[in-house]
């Protein structure tokens, strides 16, 4: 009896295997409206054989109901939909014969089981399901490059900041909320010390050298530079003038007149002419900052003016000085009136703005070495070959890295901006620059592979550089992060687990870090020597669970600096990516002394944990 059970069981799942084929369409497998109905009329005898509870029929026909929809929900990503209309035509056209109102087909026999809406949805839902999958699997390198992004923005100038964001957005289109998080940030990001300096610079260099107003500036400066430029007047909290907001419309408009009498334009009429323009601008500034100088010598002398009255006396004093330096009489005078900003040639108009601002030779020299080198390139040649650069500060480094210029050879060669750095320099007869060893040892990787060196030249986003690593065999930090997040929490920031030791000493995060290495108290507490991997790594040491949990950028920023710290020990042991990557593995998951057992099978793991070989086994497939 048991014998011939099995092999009932068998022939059923053959005739199941041979229709869930047919259904989906596979090569060499009959009609699926053939197979459905030899599974009608065949299998349930089979099921009677073996017990079904409700009967053979029932449970045939409950079995092609689940067999459509397996096929369904397994048919290739995106086509689930279609799948379900082919598997719907084909229950429609099986017209099962023996019943006693005539052949139909299951919908029309069995209408409280069979329904093509609900098969159609299964289609329908199925694709979704698949969508969004990959739209989260596409998220994560999305939100990997975000969280990089907004770190990196303070430490990026204006014009670098608006780029990347760009680039972001190019990239990854779809994440729509990603790119008004980084849009939002460009008025909101608090830049570093140095930064904050070079912002504030740029603004008083638009603003003319006058103060700049706080509310411009109060949510980007670092706490401290605001501070100083504060009481260095360097900033202002209400702007001079915003209660005369008419008088210096007025008199600007006055002073602008002066500048087109003198530059022979019609007072009528609109500025032409660079000179004439700039010539206007710097007067409209020259106006407020003559009002202020009046205004403050005014308080100081005893007697204060309004800020109005001080414009209006501005203007007046600046109109004056316009015209007796364009006073011909004067001018043959005192020769040295000729050469005032404010002198206007009756032929070329501002000749001293023309001279003084209007021309730069560094400004012009890039322009031609990039023309130069430009030629070069269009005709087969290296750059790397010939001095192309002419600036001396396009030959040194900028704050640690090569100039904007020499990246954008850089870029047309195909190499890595310092090697081309140091190409030039060579050609000028100049010693190369010496760079982290680190930095060395990827150039001269990348020397052996021209296919990727061009590729990392002309795109050095996170994710580039993480690939072109990758396939070298440099082991880098970004990728390790990536395959730890997962492993230990599927990237959940706010992740705790407190299996281990208890509630006081949980493991917390995205990467599960015991808060024993987080906190010197309860390293303390735990028995250690009372110390951190914060104030080790040099960083804040955060004084709650949930003060880290809700700060993600804190647990990156650690992460990052503790694996490169277990990158550097397992590269000391092997110089195989292979093996480097899961002996770091193994020191997250054990501690340096664990990365001996980084292929131990019987190593770490317990009672629902993976063995020390099993948890460095996936993060190398993740990594």
């Amino acid at each position: 009896m048991v014998a011939v059970q099995l092999q009932t069981a068998q022939s059923v799942d053959a005739q199941e295997n041979q229709l869930a084929a047919a259904l989906r369409g596979d090569p060499g497998y009959p009609s699926p409206e053939k197979q459905i109905i030899t599974f009608m009329e065949s299998t349930h005898k089979h099921f009677d054989t073996m017990g079904a509870q409700r009967g053979g029929r029932v449970a045939a026909r409950t079995r092609v109901l689940n067999i459509a929809n397996t096929v369904i929900a397994s048919a290739p990503k995106g086509q689930a939909r279609e799948t379900a209309e082919r598997v719907v035509a084909a229950l429609k056209s099986a017209k099962i014969k023996g019943h006693p109102s005539g052949p139909k087909n299951l919908f029309e026999l069995y209408q409280d089981e069979f329904s093509e809406k609900k098969l159609y949805a299964k289609g329908i839902e199925t694709d979704v399901e698949s969508n969004e999958k990959e739209l989260q699997e596409r998220r994560i390198p999305a939100d990997e490059e975000f969280r990089e992004l907004i770190e990196r923005l303070p430490q990026l100038g204006e014009a670098d900041r608006v780029v990347e964001i760009a680039a972001f957005v190019n990239k990854y289109p779809i994440f729509v909320d990603l790119h008004q998080k980084l849009t939002g940030s460009l008025n909101t990001i608090r830049l570093n010390p140095q930064r904050s300096k070079e912002y504030l610079e740029t603004l008083q260099q638009r603003n003319g050298g006058q103060p700049v107003p706080l509310s411009a500036v109060e949510d980007k400066l670092d706490p401290d530079v605001l501070r100083e430029a504060v009481e260095n007047d360097l900033i202002e909290e209400v702007p001079f003038g915003a209660d005369a907001a008419d008088v210096i419309k007025a008199q600007g408009a006055l002073v602008t007149s002066a500048i087109k009498g003198n530059s022979k334009l019609s007072i009528d009429g609109q500025l032409v002419g660079t000179s004439s323009i700039l010539a206007n601008e710097m007067a409209l500034n020259d106006m407020m900052i003559m009002a202020r100088d009046i205004h403050k010598q005014a308080k100081n002398d005893g007697n204060p003016i309004t800020e109005a009255a001080a414009i209006k006396t501005a203007a007046q004093n600046l109109i004056a000085h316009i015209n007796h330096v364009n006073d011909s009489d004067n001018v043959a005078k005192d020769k040295s009136l000729a050469r005032d900003k404010y002198y206007a040639d009756t032929e070329d108009g501002f000749i001293n703005i023309n001279q003084t601002y209007l021309t730069n030779r560094d400004y012009l020299q890039r322009k031609a070495s990039f023309r130069n080198a430009k030629t070069l390139n269009e005709k087969g040649k290296s750059i790397l070959d010939t001095l192309v650069v002419t600036t001396p500060a396009d030959l040194e480094l900028t704050k640690g890295v090569p100039s904007p210029l020499i990246k954008r050879l850089a870029t047309l060669e195909g190499v890595l901006p310092i090697e081309m750095l140091n190409a030039q320099r060579d050609k000028a007869g100049m010693k190369p620059v010496e760079i982290d060893p680190n930095a060395q040892l990827l150039v001269d990787t990348l020397n052996k592979f021209p296919h990727l060196k061009r590729q990392l030249s002309q795109d050095q986003s996170p994710a580039t550089v993480s690939r072109v690593l990758k396939e070298v065999g440099i082991p880098e930090v970004r990728s390790l992060r990536k395959a730890i997040g997962l492993q230990e929490s599927n990237n959940k920031y706010d992740a705790y687990n407190d299996d281990a030791h208890g509630p006081d000493y949980p493991a917390l995060g995205k990467y599960q870090i015991m808060w024993y290495n987080l906190n010197s108290a309860a390293n303390k507490a735990f028995g250690g020597p009372g110390t951190s991997w914060a104030k080790e790594l040099g960083m804040p040491e955060k004084a709650t669970m949930n003060g880290f949990l809700r700060d993600k950028m804190y647990q990156e920023r650690m992460v990052n600096k503790k694996f490169d710290q277990y990158i550097q020990m397992a590269a000391q042991q092997s110089d195989d990516l292979e093996t480097i990557i899961p002996v770091a593995a193994a020191a997250w998951y054990g501690g340096p002394g664990a990365m001996k057992h980084w292929d131990n099978p019987n190593y770490g793991g317990g009672e629902g944990y993976p063995s020390m070989q099993e948890y460095t086994t996936s993060v190398w497939s993740r990594y």
